[in-house]
């Protein structure tokens, strides 16, 4: 049986969720204010930087899934 376009890119969207700000919310959770501020690693970004990416990023992939529930009702 073959799927849909839609089924299609729902498929590739939910796979597509990863799990960047989980692991970024564990390593810099507990990080004073001071501590985010600084450059992590060789990133050329602070920790905050990297975690607000990885939030902008998930809130773009809710987007897109809800767009998709839309269009499949």
């Amino acid at each position: 049986m073959t799927n849909s376009p839609l089924e299609t890119l729902q498929r590739i969207v939910r796979n597509a969720k990863g799990d960047d700000l989980e692991r970024a919310r564990m390593a810099f959770g507990k990080m004073s204010n001071e501590q985010l501020d600084q450059q992590y690693g060789q990133s050329g970004q602070t920790c905050r930087e990297i975690l607000n990416e990885y939030e902008v990023q998930r809130k773009e992939y809710l987007a897109a899934v809800e767009l998709l529930n839309k269009m499949a009702q």
